[in-house]
């Protein structure tokens, strides 16, 4: 029985922070059943949604029965010295994630703690909807008011808080809110690398790839080509002291390519609300499959659509691990592909269908008829509209070379892999983050940016396993050390510019105030108005009224003529005036 004890302890450990995360993904969706749906259809929907939750999470009992998927790796004799972990490496690791935790999270904008970035507006518009609109909210433009379709999963136990206690009480509970989401992530990561050192927290939050290189090519090569130097004279063009110039042409080093794989810092500075479920959901179906085929087989259904309210496209990049975890099934039971269907047909997999058939529905909406045209670009395409493909081809080979090639290539050379199973994991996620970006969608490619989101989490567990792996060579490890150093000056530059800017006004906090926030219409009068007068690539994208219709649907289809309540204004809303209807672009 003694020797019993430590499995049973691994056991709680992991089936505690299955269950807290399932609470954490599953909260929101309660809100939205309730607060969207008609009672008679919402509370049975609620039902069958909580019971396929608790039984997904039911099914980790009596997993794992071995040390790999311990948070914490077991101190014994028998483990071997790479698993060991002194007392004093486990505190140095949980002191450094507390502190670059504090660090990020006292400068990432959310909730007004730290300086809020360029996409907070818009944030902050569709939060303070949320609070002040009855559910299901519909916003106002010139041409009517339309329902509000998006991901608003991480946003409804805040906006709940906010319609009982205010604005300002909102924002300090999604800070908390956003600070457990991204605890249990951390957490999470450590699990998948198995490793106690300092360097996993790093990894964790400055992985990325190499941008600079990227940056400095692209720069220098047109300056050749325009001066005849490659070197350019960048005299006072650049703040030096915000980095902000330098540290955009980093995060989209290829304008033309409209190409970007975001690193930690980036995703935690812009979206949160897509990030961390991300992580979460992809750390759970890869633990899970890793433990057992049977048990990822078994509830891998449930985890995609607890992802689904919280990001659609975050939900597409976990394609590859569900065909990972199929063809796991499928090779180590002799049932057959029909054999292997029927038994996804348990009863977590049909108890979250009507969830997901809302949901799914609830989406739908984006696609009835709408009174607003759109940016062609922005639809879902193949390759690039402005660039031929003689051109285009050796650009995205560079892009996946310097953003994820050089690091796979390591890695393969390296096998940090625990075993056969999770090698072929390694090559799907690499075969899949080589064809992402052959495809478009979304005014800023949306689709290559989030879709990437489980595959760079999981290529960065595996960077940090390779640091803290002793049995590997030490010039493989100097070498990955050397490109992920390089690599981290894009998400250090992003922590700088927050951190000056924060020196800079010598506060911390600092949460809009309500009245000052604008509109999702008035932010589409202003991002359509740019786009008319400016030449930035991106920006040009959002001609015509392209981004309202991110967050809009049509109320003529099925989920809003059927399912959802019927629409009530809000007193202040009825007597709220558009003012300033075409407003000033400030530079």
């Amino acid at each position: 029985m003694a020797e019993q004890e430590p499995e049973k302890g691994q056991n709680v450990g992991i089936l505690t922070l299955v269950g807290i995360s399932a609470a954490y993904l599953s909260l929101p969706y309660v809100f939205f059943f309730l607060g969207w749906l008609r009672w008679e259809i919402g509370l049975p929907v609620i039902a069958t949604f909580l019971l396929a939750v608790f039984a997904a999470v039911r099914r980790w009992r009596g997993y794992p029965a071995d040390q790999a998927l311990a948070v914490l790796p077991p101190h014994r004799e028998e483990d071997t010295p790479l698993r060991r972990a002194s007392f004093q490496s486990r505190i140095l690791t949980v002191v450094t994630a507390l502190g670059l935790l504090v660090v990020v999270t006292s400068l990432w904008g959310t909730g007004g703690y730290g300086p809020q970035d360029s996409d907070h507006p818009k944030h902050n518009a569709l939060f303070k909807t949320l609070i002040e609109q009855n559910w299901p909210p519909f916003v106002q433009s010139d041409r009517g008011e339309f329902p509000l379709v998006f991901y608003v999963a991480y946003y409804l136990p805040a906006s709940w808080v906010g319609k009982k206690l205010g604005w300002e009480v909102a924002n300090h509970f999604l800070q908390a809110w956003s600070i457990l989401g991204l605890s249990l992530s951390l957490i999470w990561f450590w699990t998948l690398t198995r490793r106690n050192s300092w360097v996993v927290p790093v990894i964790f939050f400055f992985f990325s790839g190499l941008d600079v290189f990227g940056a400095a090519i692209l720069r220098f090569s047109a300056n050749f080509h325009e001066t005849g130097y490659f070197l350019p004279y960048v005299g006072d063009r650049i703040d030096w002291n915000a980095l902000r110039w330098w540290n955009w042409q980093m995060r989209w080093w290829d304008m033309e390519l409209a190409r970007n794989y975001p690193n930690p810092i980036e995703q935690l500075f812009f979206v949160p609300h897509q990030a961390i479920a991300g992580w979460i959901a992809t750390a759970i179906l890869v633990t899970a499959g890793l433990a057992s085929p049977a048990l990822a087989a078994s509830t891998w259904g449930v985890w995609c659509v607890l992802l689904l309210l919280w990001s659609p496209l975050v939900l597409v990049g976990l394609l590859p691990v569900v065909i990972w975890i199929i063809w796991n099934q499928l090779a180590t039971q002799a049932k057959g592909f029909f054999g292997t269907v029927r038994q996804w047909m348990n009863w977590p997999h049909v108890l979250i269908l009507p969830a997901f058939v809302v949901v799914a529905l609830y989406y739908t909406a984006r696609f009835g008829p709408l009174p607003f045209p759109g940016s062609p670009v922005a639809r879902f395409g193949i390759g690039n509209p402005w660039l031929p493909w003689n051109v285009f081809l050796p650009r995205l080979a560079l892009f996946f070379i310097l953003e994820v090639g050089i690091i796979a290539a390591i890695l393969l050379v390296s096998r940090p892999w625990e075993s056969t199973t999770e090698a072929r994991l390694a090559k799907l996620i690499f075969v899949w983050l080589a064809i992402l970006p052959f495809f478009r969608f979304g005014a800023c490619n949306d689709l290559v940016m989030r879709a990437s989101v489980p595959g760079l989490f999981l290529v960065a567990a595996w960077s940090a396993r390779t640091l803290s792996e002793l049995r590997i060579s030490r010039w493989k490890r100097l070498v990955l050390l050397g490109v992920l150093l390089i690599g981290a000056t894009a998400p250090f530059s992003d922590l700088y510019a927050h951190f000056r800017e924060a020196l800079r006004k010598r506060r911390i906090l600092e949460i809009p105030a309500a009245e000052t926030v604008e509109p999702l219409w008035q932010l589409n009068l202003r991002a359509s108005q740019l786009a008319e007068e400016g030449s930035h690539l991106l920006i040009r994208n959002f001609k015509g009224d392209e981004f309202f219709l991110q967050y809009i649907g049509s109320p003529e289809t099925l989920f809003f003529r059927f399912l959802a309540k019927p629409h009530t204004r809000t007193p202040t809303f009825e007597n709220r005036q558009m003012e300033n209807p075409t407003p000033k672009i400030h530079p």
